[in-house]
């Protein structure tokens, strides 16, 4: 494993310890796509034994990345602490086994915290109350509303400050409400969502709140797409937002190219590429962002620059650009003649623009090249008509 990989996993774990409070390898997974939500909620709810099968890159692979992220932590000085896998739903009786070879489930057994985390030594310094949370908390995400007011009730008996318990209440009462209903129950849900359940959730679970919260946002995204009605003035009010928020990129997906105009609406196309993204279609997902750094460039610079991009790759590609002395500068509409030349395999999966505007035709001049990239008549004349558009497009292609 050369240096840079060291670097980049070293970076990973700090995300995740910046994020939880905590290095969690199987979080690590999740955060770096080696392992898919949806599979790792089929492990939690019995329906697959172990990982081994559905994680990304072979076992071998992952094994030698989870240990430089172990030894990484190790030297951060962080303190490891065993971690018990239960079940959710009916399986929450169970506790689960991450992975059959043993030096993989060995690794992904245990957490890192600071040492200095005060917070946290006094909460487990109480041993009742430990215990009584991480009970409602197992009731909570499995969605076992009896198990959940019977252990809040134990709960009370220790959390003399209300913090927890009040907290509680409200998740409950979330999961009491039934499933709602077409756009106006959808839309009902999604603000009671953003004004009660997810700062009730945050509180609870702190950073942990997203195997709660899942749930009911996917129920969400089934009632807004019984419509799937799209207003350009309120796109969180859309199934895609809903899926998204929900980790359902099928659902994302679907709910977006059911929308006639989607291939002209921001939102939509900026949540289409990450589903795309998140789904291992990397050619559609480029190809959303490309027509997002037409349609609405603006808002593509806006939504690259930030630390959550999906995307990590194309963003490294942006940022290197933006430092490229070009002329024209680089700037969105120029953005994907130039990622293909940093990615020229995408030309194999990219449709030509087939449009006049200068960016776009340097986009087609490129793919061409990268087709043809042969100085014969025709390679001069694609040659030529870039150099005419963008001389640095033609400067970068040449140092391939």
């Amino acid at each position: 494993m050369d240096r840079v990989k060291y670097i980049e996993i070293h970076f990973a774990v700090d995300r995740i310890l910046m994020k939880y409070g905590k290095y969690d390898p199987l979080e690590l997974l999740l955060s770096e796509e080696f392992l898919d939500y949806e599979d790792y909620r089929r492990w939690r709810k019995g329906d697959i034994r172990v990982l081994d099968g559905v994680l990304k890159n072979g076992g071998n692979e992952i094994t030698a990345y989870l240990e430089r992220a172990r030894c990484w932590a190790i030297e951060l000085r962080l303190v490891s602490e065993t971690v018990i896998h239960n079940g959710w739903q009916e399986n929450r009786e169970s506790v689960l086994t991450p992975s059959s070879d043993r030096f993989l489930n060995e690794l992904l057994s245990f957490q890192y915290r600071p040492p200095s985390d005060d917070l946290q030594s006094n909460l487990f310094s109480d041993s009742g109350l430990t215990a009584a949370l991480h009970t409602l908390s197992v009731a909570l995400i499995s969605g076992d509303i009896d198990s959940a007011h019977k252990s809040l009730g134990q709960l009370e008996q220790f959390d003399s400050g209300d913090s927890y318990t009040s907290c509680a209440k409200v998740l409950i009462d979330a999961l009491e409400l039934p499933s709602p209903e077409g756009l106006r129950q959808g839309i009902d849900r999604i603000r009671r969502m953003e004004q009660d359940w997810i700062p009730a959730a945050t509180d609870f679970f702190g950073p942990c709140r997203r195997d709660f919260l899942v749930p009911l946002w996917r129920g969400i995204g089934k009632a807004l797409e019984q419509t799937n009605a799209y207003n350009p003035e309120q796109p969180h009010f859309h199934a895609s937002r809903a899926y998204r928020e929900g980790l359902d990129w099928r659902g994302v997906k679907r709910s977006i190219l059911a929308v006639s105009n989607h291939t002209l609406e921001s939102a939509l196309l900026a949540r289409l590429a990450e589903a795309h993204g998140k789904l291992g279609d990397r050619a559609k997902s480029l190809g959303a962002w490309f027509t997002l750094c037409r349609i609405d460039p603006e808002e593509f610079e806006r939504l690259i620059e930030r630390t959550d991009f999906p995307d990590p790759k194309l963003q490294t590609i942006w940022f290197n650009a933006l430092n490229e002395d070009l002329d024209p500068t680089m700037s969105p509409r120029w953005f994907p003649a130039w990622m293909l030349l940093e990615e020229p395999s995408a030309a194999d999966w990219l449709d030509p623009l087939l449009t006049d505007d200068f960016p776009s035709r340097a986009f087609d001049l490129v793919k061409a090249l990268l087709a043809h990239p042969h100085p014969d008549k025709r390679g001069i004349e694609l040659r030529n008509a870039l150099k005419a558009i963008h001389p640095g497009l033609l400067k970068r292609f040449l140092s391939l």
